[in-house]
């Protein structure tokens, strides 16, 4: 009988002879690598073990989206108000948007945005800036939390470090909501976004950690798609509230279910085995195999055994040193880290400035602008899937960052006229951002050890929230510079450098995460000793077999 899967059949058990013996047709028992498991084969198989983390990854993104944009409809600058008393005898309002030092009280347009914190807390005129503060300290906030959870993350593991950032950020979101002045608000919102990065990167790389090389599409089908759909119900639930004060509840109850969810949500086993937690995590990885037909406990007992006996340095469960950021910067990585680092930061500041571009291409309708950019999300993330399963990470970040640069100077050169045509651009530059975006966090994930991943993702997500913070400044330089398309040149100019900088990179399409620092390695060593290893098991598997059925022949 033709063999479907020669490394099925290499790996699998034979026994040709009891077959020959009884006249009958020889069978298999077929599983991907007999008698020496690693991790990640243990993690091929998707199951029910999975489905709280998947489901916890989709969901966490629209707290996290709600928490971060809402501010677009609630704190409008393009919010139209005028002077009380302005009004002439026919009813009608003079000048909207002007101040002069007489004026002590102002009516707002509710027509579009409804009732906003501009109203409340009278942002006008030299205090309008106070809403784009409120907005930059809140990115401000999740670069301070991002560094603060990366820590309790990679010490005391992954569902910690969502425990304390779920309870803080539902109960400081709420309070925000009853704000008595602006900056009890800004305040408020800065200490908010402190704890809501904390389950956001936790997630990320619970998903990262519990699925097999061929499988790291799944932070985009699942984080990646729940982010798209906080973008999707955003606007609708801003026309239909119409009052940020329940907007800004409704994003505390949006973590509720992720409360609840938590209790599901097992730990990452690989943190586990990396930080010589190994009793936990046979408990652990024996619950993910009860329903694999491929593997048994006595597998996971096997692997466990291993690692301990390689364990060097842990003792009753803690490690020697806890890791650090510096850990990230020292030789073997520090090239790899400014280039992620200044990717991400790119990224982001593209996404961020071009979100808001296609806002004011519909100023009447900025709910429509809004949803036409976050339907664009959905088929990006299918995109992503694809090039993460099947293209490598190098080639996928050098193509997409040279065509965000591409299309940015299109739009440069497009008349003003021409805004459907402007949009479109704005969008297509969009998915060439969502996938260096996405196909970046993936590698990084890939790039790091276990003991530090976390560090490092947080690190990159810290740049990129920078990125970000400047995105406003470039609004405000399209408005106070004569050369319109200098903002759009410049980001043109850093995507192309971004691109370059890919050429940088280790490769690490479709290799083993590995799980600890090793010294004097680099990321490439590390990664190759590991490939090395596992196609050394396997060869020496299919000699052993081959000898023993030539065995059984002669």
């Amino acid at each position: 009988m033709p063999c479907p899967d020669d490394d099925a059949c290499n790996t699998g058990v034979r026994d040709k002879k009891d077959a020959q013996d009884n006249g009958k047709q020889a069978t298999f028992s077929i599983r991907p690598n007999k008698g020496k498991p690693t991790l990640d084969d243990l993690f091929q198989r998707l199951g029910v073990w999975h489905i709280p983390i998947f489901l916890f990854g989709f969901l966490r993104g629209i707290p996290v989206t709600m928490l971060m944009m809402y501010v677009v409809f609630s704190a409008p600058t393009r919010q139209h108000y005028w002077c009380t008393n302005a009004k002439d005898d026919n009813n009608t309002v003079p000048d909207r948007n002007t101040c002069n030092g007489s004026c002590t009280s102002f009516e707002f347009d509710r027509t579009v945005y409804g009732y906003t914190i501009m109203e409340q807390y009278g942002l006008v005129c030299d205090r309008i800036w106070l809403a784009s503060l409120a907005q930059s300290l809140y990115l401000w906030g999740l670069m301070v939390g991002g560094v603060l959870h990366a820590h309790i993350s990679d010490w005391w593991g992954r569902k910690t470090v969502m425990a304390v950032s779920l309870v803080w950020t539902t109960i400081v979101s709420a309070i925000t909501a009853f704000a008595p002045n602006i900056y009890f608000f800004i305040v408020g919102r800065f200490i908010s976004a402190c704890g809501v990065v904390g389950f956001a990167e936790a997630a990320f790389t619970l998903v990262v950690e519990t699925v097999s090389p061929q499988q790291r599409y799944m932070p985009t089908l699942t984080i990646g798609t729940g982010w798209s759909t906080g973008m999707l119900i955003l606007p609708l639930f801003a026309w239909f509230l119409r009052d940020w004060t329940y907007l800004q509840l409704l994003t505390a109850v949006t973590v509720l279910p992720l409360c609840a969810l938590w209790f599901l949500v097992p730990e990452s086993p690989r943190w586990q085995l990396s930080t010589g937690r190994l009793n936990e995590a046979e408990k652990n990885l024996a619950s993910l195999v009860r329903n694999n037909s491929d593997y048994s406990e006595s597998d996971v007992s096997h692997l466990v055994d291993e690692r301990r006996k390689a364990a060097v340095g842990i003792r009753n469960g803690k490690t020697s040193a806890r890791p650090t950021l510096f850990a990230v910067a020292k030789r073997e990585y520090r090239t790899t880290t400014f280039v992620f680092t200044f990717c991400m930061a790119v990224s982001n500041l593209l996404w961020y400035y071009l979100t808001v571009s296609t806002t004011t291409v519909a100023e009447s309708n900025p709910y429509l602008g809004y949803s036409l950019a976050a339907l664009s999300e959905y088929p990006t993330k299918l995109i992503n899937s694809a090039l993460i399963k099947w293209a490598p990470r190098k080639r996928t970040l050098f193509v997409s960052f040279g065509c965000s640069c591409v299309v940015l100077v299109a739009v440069i050169f497009l008349p003003k006229e021409c805004s459907w045509t402007k949009l479109g651009l704005l969008i297509m530059g969009k998915v060439c951002t969502s996938v260096n975006m996405s196909v970046s966090r993936v590698a990084i994930s890939e790039a790091y050890p276990t003991v530090i991943r976390a560090l490092a993702i947080s690190l990159a997500a810290t740049a990129g929230r920078i990125g970000s913070c400047i995105a406003p400044f470039f609004e405000e330089l399209e408005r106070a510079s004569s050369w319109k398309f200098l903002p759009m040149g410049v980001i043109a100019g850093l995507c192309l450098f971004a691109s370059i900088l890919t050429r940088l990179l280790n490769e690490t399409f479709e290799q083993p995460l590995p799980d600890n620092v090793k010294k004097d390695e680099g990321n490439v060593t590390n990664h190759q000793n590991a490939k090395n290893e596992s196609e050394n098991n396997r060869a020496n598997d299919n000699n052993n077999n081959n000898n023993g059925a030539l065995r059984k022949e002669a």
